[in-house]
């Protein structure tokens, strides 16, 4: 059986889930730190601070100057800009934290995949189809195993539960191809 892979991966930043304002940044985010990349990778304080929305790497700079930064609770000095720090800190500048931004990946589900991470049955399931940095990510929402379609993952349980449950009303569409024989079939009965 042919396998699917993974059609979309991507990052939404922490400020946009939260609707937050990107703090007086007049620059766009870099959209190369929009890409998956490995929570344990280092980066320099001042380039993660701007791409997380705090500001242009020269405000951010700045704000590290004038000890407006903390990092797990410790005032950065004057030499922190450069300093590395791995991709999963939360820094906070200006007393506004600046957490990572949760992973929520697009993937389109192949025919004959159930919607599971396992199955007991010996059933192909997501699990035998998505790269394994994504089985520990949530799947939101479901498809049957003989339909394919989008399927979204996220790593952000309050972000799940707020698309999935239903007193928070979020609206799904489901599109659906018919053949012109099935909805002949449909029409006569």
């Amino acid at each position: 059986m042919a396998v699917g892979r993974a059609s979309l991966a991507f990052v939404l930043p922490a400020w946009l889930l939260a609707g937050r304002p990107l703090h007086q940044s007049r620059r766009a985010l870099n959209p190369a730190s929009m890409m998956c990349t490995d929570a344990g990778t280092l980066v320099r304080l001042d380039k993660l601070l701007a791409d997380r929305g705090a500001g242009s790497r020269k405000e951010v700079d700045s704000m590290i100057r004038a000890g407006l930064v903390e990092l797990d609770g410790e005032v950065i000095g004057k030499a922190g800009a450069k300093l590395k720090v791995p991709n999963s800190a939360c820094p906070t500048a200006n007393g506004v934290a600046f957490p990572p931004a949760p992973l929520l990946v697009a993937y389109h589900k192949p025919v004959g995949v159930h919607s599971t991470m396992k199955d007991e049955r010996g059933r192909p399931c997501l699990a035998h189809v998505l790269p394994a940095a994504w089985r520990k990510l949530h799947p939101v929402g479901r498809l049957d195993a003989d339909t394919s379609g989008l399927l979204l993952f996220s790593s952000d349980g309050g972000l799940t539960h707020r698309l999935l449950h239903p007193k928070f009303e979020v609206r799904w569409a489901r599109h659906r191809r018919w053949n012109v024989s099935t909805w002949r079939q449909l029409r006569a009965r």
